[in-house]
């Protein structure tokens, strides 16, 4: 090699490193870039710990009264109805009963995360009939003296084409894998079926859901 072929040699292996080295960075910030987008991405839901409770006459009214003392509060939940709480629920789907639509409703988390939990096993919509009523209209409509739902922490709901007995024991099934103990009921010639959160389990009905040996994870609420 010539004298003079070897700084236009060097010239060339200098360039090819830079070139590698820039390619490098390149991806090195593309792969940043990546990350940061899939972490704004990512889909965040409504925490109910978050909603404004209801004003204190609201609160202190037979109206809404929790005769059931869950300790779940009242919220103001007439802004945040449209809001998702989970992947497949908005807010709204759990503040009504029937036709009747609350301005104001109690909400318990683990009731939210036990539904999204059977949505997410049977990969078919569900329909809420019933989430929270308030103690005026549960009583309107005759519903047990110590309903759970106005408490809010329990739901009516059926699913198309699935039968019943079937929501039961799926239900029983992520109740014990989420450790958390609740009610489950069946009703003849009824395709709903009822499911809580209350902290002790209990098991009503033409089918009865079987009831798992589980120790209840220590986040739970008490039995109420």
């Amino acid at each position: 090699m010539s004298m003079k072929e070897q700084p236009t040699r060097r010239s060339f292996l200098g360039s090819l490193l830079r070139t590698v080295s820039g390619i490098y960075l390149a991806n090195a910030v593309l792969d940043l870039d990546n990350e940061a987008e899939a972490q704004t991405t990512q889909p965040t839901y409504l925490d109910v710990t978050t909603l404004p409770l209801a004003p204190q006459e609201k609160r202190t009214s037979i109206e809404y009264h929790d005769i059931n003392v869950s300790g779940n509060q009242l919220y103001d939940v007439r802004k945040s109805r449209n809001k998702k709480v989970s992947q497949n629920f908005k807010l709204g789907e759990f503040t009504k009963s029937g036709e009747v639509i609350f301005d104001f409703a109690r909400i318990d988390s683990e009731i939210l995360e036990v539904l999204q939990s059977i949505r997410t096993e049977i990969r078919k919509p569900m329909v809420i009939t019933s989430g929270y009523r308030s103690f005026s209209h549960n009583r309107k409509i005759n519903g047990s003296k110590r309903s759970r739902h106005m408490s809010g922490d329990a739901a009516d709901f059926y699913v198309s084409g699935v039968r019943a007995y079937d929501l039961a024991d799926l239900s029983a099934e992520v109740l014990k894998n989420k450790h958390i103990r609740g009610g489950i009921g069946t009703y003849k010639g009824q395709r709903f079926i009822h499911v809580d959160t209350r902290g002790r389990d209990e098991r009503w009905g033409p089918h009865r859901a079987p009831i798992h040996t589980l120790t209840t994870r220590a986040n739970s609420k008490e039995t109420a």
